[in-house]
């Protein structure tokens, strides 16, 4: 079977940004269902990739498991934000549900590190899970759906990563963090920082 061959790469991350963002943008702006069914959509993702991760280092989370209870967290904080449910009434049914990878890790003698497996269980939850939920935050402002709130902060970000990028390629020579991330510098840190400052 023949690979594709990615020549431009620059060029296809420009497509993907176009389209990818073309789609985010409009499912926000269009209404709140479809910001949900977005949001959901890439949720479930950033946390399948997240677990494929951690599952070439030799761990098994309990991939189902975590998304499911990813997806219920979205859509909890969706009706706390809307105020059909208060945050006590989740916390108090959530709880035990939240203990199922516990009890999975309990009773599953097959595995060899079953507590570590759980940790990164929980791992993908409070590192992707949470930050994504709490968006419902955001967009549901005193009681109406503000999604043109959340695509003014997302276009501050966007322009902060553009132009970081921009002014790295140009003018970047001192590593930020050569350890973590050795193509970024503190050139395009600021570069990033001066657009992002004059949206």
């Amino acid at each position: 079977m023949n690979r594709l061959r990615i020549r431009n790469p620059i060029g296809l991350r420009v497509l993907s940004a176009i389209l990818g963002g073309g789609v985010l943008i409009g499912s926000v702006y269009f209404s709140f269902y479809t910001y949900l069914i977005a949001v959901s959509l890439i949720l479930l993702g950033a946390q399948d990739e997240f677990y494929r991760l951690i599952a070439q280092k030799g761990h098994r989370p309990w991939r189902f498991i975590g998304m499911a209870l990813g997806i219920l967290l979205l859509w909890s904080s969706t009706m706390v934000a809307q105020g059909y449910l208060r945050l006590t009434t989740i916390l108090l049914w959530s709880a035990p549900i939240a203990l199922l990878p516990m009890a999975c890790g309990l009773y599953d003698t097959k595995r060899n590190k079953p507590w570590t497996d759980l940790a990164l269980t929980y791992l993908a939850l409070i590192y992707i899970a949470l930050p994504i939920s709490l968006l419902n935050g955001i967009v549901w402002y005193k009681n109406q759906y503000q999604g043109m709130l959340l695509l003014e902060i997302w276009s501050i970000t966007w322009t902060f990563d553009i132009g970081a990028y921009l002014s790295g390629m140009a003018w970047g020579k001192t590593p930020l963090w050569r350890r973590m991330s050795p193509k970024k510098t503190y050139e395009g840190w600021l570069g990033g920082a001066a657009l992002a400052l004059g949206t």
